[in-house]
């Protein structure tokens, strides 16, 4: 893939945002101040997983989401119970985490859908302490779980299930964080990475996107695109082919017949039938008049043709 379109379109991409009402625009997670995010599209000939899947790949970026941020980022983590030990563990200013929820406090205070989504809007990014990351989907529903840059990234806060909490662990865990962006496959033919703001360079856009691109494995990608919320896809990359002799392979289908075999086996069908009401020979000879009917009909298209 040519990286210097990735640049242009960046370029161009940013241009017909800021021509955007903003008053009208749907803005992301982000403050206005602080620009607008803008994704990789990436499309496959077939599905990138077979099912949904719920846990992102990390990718390293050049240039982190919220490095051009203004102010730090929003940083809300799931736990387990008590909560209060964990709040006292990681919000004493030695991690960059502004707010512990444990699974208790999601069960009452969040169980309501309109509560869920309003704390989905509060924060920049959602973690998740690896023990209790496969009793998230339920409690939190479609409103992280439906949008893929919502579902919360794992993060190991203890060294065991008994052992302390690991706040010096935790805060180089989630500092690396900071500077990846999750790539989650998903059950469909379509992906979405955040790869950048309207804030960052043209130049350190592309240089994302070539991260993301080293780490995505497949090999059936048909198009790339970048584009934020509310702009059309602008493409940097088209496959030469879609479809090779590979994809389509040799039919396999025992059933299968050619209109030719199709036919004889009608015609057999329809000769045995009609012999339980209809005189053998008069099935030869109905059969003989068809034959010629046949190559007349060939023969006069022929002529036409000449």
């Amino acid at each position: 893939m040519d990286y210097k379109k990735v640049s242009s379109a960046s370029s161009a991409l940013k241009k017909y945002i800021s021509k955007t009402d903003n008053e009208t625009a749907e803005k992301s997670q982000l403050f206005e101040d602080d620009g607008e995010f803008i994704y990789l599209v990436v499309t496959s000939k077939h599905y990138f997983s077979e099912f949904k899947n719920l846990k992102p790949q990390m990718a390293t970026l050049k240039s982190g989401l919220y490095s051009k941020r203004s102010e730090p980022p929003a940083i809300c983590i799931f736990t387990r119970d008590p909560q209060r030990e964990y709040k006292d563990a990681l919000l004493n200013g030695q991690t960059p985490i502004t707010r512990c929820i444990g699974v208790s406090k999601l069960k009452g205070k969040f169980k309501p859908f309109e509560a869920r989504r309003a704390l989905r809007t509060d924060f920049d990014l959602f973690l998740a302490e690896k023990d209790i990351a496969n009793m998230l989907p339920p409690l939190l529903g479609k409103s992280f779980y439906g949008k893929k840059a919502y579902v919360p990234i794992n993060v190991k806060v203890r060294h065991s299930k008994n052992s302390e909490i690991n706040s010096e662990a935790v805060n180089h865990r989630v500092t690396k964080i900071l500077n990846q962006t999750p790539i989650i496959y998903p059950a469909s033919r379509t992906m979405l990475v955040r790869v950048g703001t309207t804030k960052h360079s043209d130049k350190e856009i592309s240089a994302n996107v070539k991260a993301v691109m080293d780490v995505i494995k497949f090999d059936k990608i048909i198009e790339i695109g970048i584009r934020s919320n509310n702009s059309p896809t602008l493409p940097v990359y088209y496959a030469d082919k879609i479809y090779s002799e590979s994809d389509i392979g040799e039919h396999t289908d025992d059933e299968f017949e050619t209109e030719g075999v199709k036919r004889k086996r009608e015609e057999s069908r329809l000769d045995e039938l009609l012999a339980e009401v209809v005189d053998e020979e008069e099935i030869v000879a109905y059969n003989r008049e068809q034959k010629q009917r046949r190559k007349r009909v060939k023969t006069a298209s022929e002529n036409e043709t000449e």
